[in-house]
């Protein structure tokens, strides 16, 4: 069964800049590769970092669905993105002396389980990446970002209860459910939550989603398997 994962990182915040500086964050988390490729850019290196940052997250959340034992160890999980993006000249990508941060990219994880593909996505506040166990072409993919309003910022776990709340309405138009029918759950394992499923009237619904949250965003991602209408 083919499982996704997704990391989104707010580039609003403070703590997003000027991280690729942070030499003893860059040697306990990223790979000499990794660190080669974020730092020869001399007009991006905060933004291939957290690219590469949230290509190990996601593809963790993916992994570890299979494989639970998994150990969340971020340079096990080396990151390859691939050379060509597709540039984006339009306002979404900052413009320093004529060069742009391509909107979108592809790439891979190569995790201890195997491999993982990615595909991030670039807007002027935000990065979000999706990870799949499987080649993402063959699949029925789903996604979707949402601002943190300033009513529910500061709030207790935004990303448990407004990110749930955001995730069942979504999902509720895409399965032609009623949102009060839906239920997203993350059960309690050991010492952290398990991976969340989606549930209906109390069915498990073969939907693999995941769900993610940074600074002022909230988002997630999910499959539809064959069998869901």
């Amino acid at each position: 069964m083919p499982h996704v994962g997704n990391d989104i990182v707010d580039l609003t915040q403070s703590t997003a800049k000027k991280k690729s500086r942070n030499i003893r964050f860059l040697n306990r988390v990223f790979t000499p590769d990794e660190q080669d490729f974020i730092l020869s850019s001399s007009a991006f290196p905060e933004l291939r970092l957290w690219c590469c940052w949230a290509a190990k997250e996601a593809a963790y959340k993916a992994i570890s669905k299979a494989c639970p034992d998994i150990p969340a160890i971020p340079k096990l999980f080396p990151v390859s993105i691939d050379p060509e993006g597709h540039e984006d000249s339009g306002t979404e990508s900052p413009d320093i002396q004529g060069l742009f941060f391509p909107r979108l990219s592809a790439g891979s994880v190569l995790t201890p389980a195997g491999r993982c593909w990615i595909r991030i996505e670039y807007r002027h506040t935000y990065l979000h990446c999706l990870a799949f166990t499987h080649a993402p072409d063959t699949l029925s993919v789903f996604r979707h970002v949402h601002y943190l309003s300033s009513s529910l910022q500061g709030g207790r776990a935004p990303d448990t209860e407004a990110g749930r709340l955001a995730a069942r309405f979504y999902l509720a138009g895409l399965l032609s459910e009623h949102f009060e029918d839906l239920e997203i759950v993350r059960q309690q394992k050991g010492s952290s939550a398990a991976p969340p499923r989606v549930f209906c009237r109390g069915r498990l619904l073969d939907v693999d989603i995941s769900l993610s949250h940074d600074g002022l965003f909230l988002a997630h991602a999910c499959l539809l398997q064959p069998s869901v209408p």
